[in-house]
């Protein structure tokens, strides 16, 4: 899978909005509209995928705590 796939896996998964997408990666809605229908060859990046990954672990670890 490259980080592209991965990333659209995980906010498949955890239902993300592109609100949320755009705050945890610092882009602008519009880039993150234009990486999830992969308009001028925009992609999620390695960058993108580690950001959304470490968002998520973090998330899941707060969950476990309770």
């Amino acid at each position: 899978m490259t980080d592209h796939e991965k990333s659209i896996y995980i906010i498949d998964m955890f239902g993300i909005s592109a609100e949320k997408i755009a705050e945890i990666v610092g882009k602008s809605q519009s880039t993150v509209y234009d990486k999830l229908r992969q308009r001028k060859s925009n992609k999620f990046i390695t960058d993108d995928f580690n950001k959304l990954k470490s968002y998520c672990l973090s998330s899941l670890k707060s969950i476990s705590e309770l």
